[in-house]
């Protein structure tokens, strides 16, 4: 909607408030995570090592020396999106047990940032404000 605003005429700029951007909350539980003798680090660490997004692919696509008779195609999770998918992340493995994101933290979706609301007869809602283009002026004379 601010792309066809913006090319009214006399409209210098737009600034929306109250959308609703989203983010992963993970709120760690510190009593927890030392009894599993666990750091904030090695929480960040697994999340930053099992939430990415790689290109997939194909195997045996040409070129290649020696071509095969099927072509494979390579599929990815990629990032996660949903707080059941991060609860899964593996934070620490030994042989007698894994230790999961869930088991040390509590994780949410929730808005970036929470003061900033906007509501229409109850109902939430995008306030916008909108600037506008300062009028041509003439170009000034000096006389000396």
């Amino acid at each position: 909607m601010t792309d066809q605003l913006n090319r009214v005429a006399g409209v210098g700029s737009i600034t929306a408030f109250g959308g609703r951007d989203y983010s992963m909350r993970i709120w760690l539980d510190p009593d927890r995570l030392q009894s599993l003798s666990l750091t904030t680090g090695d929480v960040a660490s697994a999340l930053q090592a099992q939430n990415v997004q790689v290109a997939a692919g194909v195997l045996n696509q040409p070129p290649v020396t020696q071509p095969r008779a099927f072509q494979l195609a390579v599929r990815t999770l990629g990032r996660l999106v949903d707080p059941k998918e991060f609860g899964e992340i593996v934070v620490k493995q030994s042989a007698d047990a894994v230790v999961r994101l869930k088991d040390v933290a509590r994780v949410e979706l929730a808005a970036v940032d929470i003061p900033t609301n906007s509501y229409l007869d109850g109902d939430p809602a995008v306030a916008l404000r909108i600037s506008l283009f300062p009028p041509l002026l003439p170009p000034a004379c000096f006389c000396i």
